[in-house]
């Protein structure tokens, strides 16, 4: 690892972030006491897992000279998850109210061998399921986490229990138009509700200029019985009618 600067006043004009320039001044001062001072001495002082990505930018930059840069970019991006692991971890943090990294090594690990077998879809649906089955549990909500649910032995079990018993359907169906919590549904927003799944819905009664009366009303309903409820109010429009009934999506 080679400084190609002299002095701490060119340091502080670099044009780098605070933590780069910390880390860059870190080197002359090191470099300073021990001016043989190699890399694999440095990471005794530096913690390098925090300091790959800035050494990264200054070599970059032409601050240093660090013949270990190239390598240091591929192990970086092999740390990185795809864009699949990425979409899973959010749409369990969405669910969960969690804060799982989709970049921790044992995500990425063990939802890589994951979609070696199953579909992104697949996976989704063993994350909703799991959450309806135990997210009222006291002792089984814990179990919440990318390692108990995409943990080999148990994730085959998992996704039959979806499969076959379809728990976890309205959920996906939900995410598949993006529906928001609070969201006022129309007919085409519930058209591809599974018929059977149970979705949480708040019921308003609505005046003829449309203002909502009362608090509403909170129910748990078919995707069929819903359809039949918004055809109903979606013919009173279409004859012209003021719709008497105002159902608003309910997150689960």
């Amino acid at each position: 690892m080679k400084l190609k600067i002299k002095t701490i006043s060119e340091a502080l004009q670099s044009g780098v972030s605070m933590y780069q320039r910390g880390l860059l001044l870190t080197i002359m001062a090191v470099k300073e006491i021990d001016p043989k001072m190699t890399l694999a001495k440095f990471k005794a002082v530096t913690n390098m897992r925090e300091a790959n990505l800035a050494l990264i930018l200054l070599h970059k930059k032409g601050l240093i000279e660090w013949s270990g840069c190239d390598n240091a970019v591929k192990n970086i991006k092999k740390k990185t998850a795809s864009k699949e692991v990425v979409e899973i971890i959010d749409f369990m943090n969405n669910l969960y109210g969690r804060k799982f990294d989709p970049n921790s090594k044992h995500n990425i690990s063990i939802l890589t061998a994951r979609l070696k077998n199953y579909s992104i879809n697949d996976i989704k649906s063993v994350v909703s399921n799991r959450y309806l089955r135990w997210k009222d549990d006291k002792v089984m909500h814990t179990n919440l986490n990318p390692g108990t649910i995409f943990r080999t032995k148990n994730f085959e079990k998992y996704f039959e229990d979806a499969k076959s018993t379809r728990v976890g359907e309205s959920i996906m169906s939900a995410e598949k138009m993006s529906l928001e919590h609070g969201q006022v549904l129309v007919l085409s927003d519930v058209l591809d509700f599974s018929p059977s799944s149970i979705y949480n819905v708040r019921t308003y009664k609505v005046t003829a200029e449309g203002l909502r009366i009362g608090a509403g009303v909170n129910s748990k309903l078919r995707g069929n019985a819903i359809k039949s409820l918004l055809i109903k109010e979606d013919l009173k429009l279409r004859r012209g009618d003021s719709v008497e009934y105002e159902y608003l999506y309910q997150k689960q």
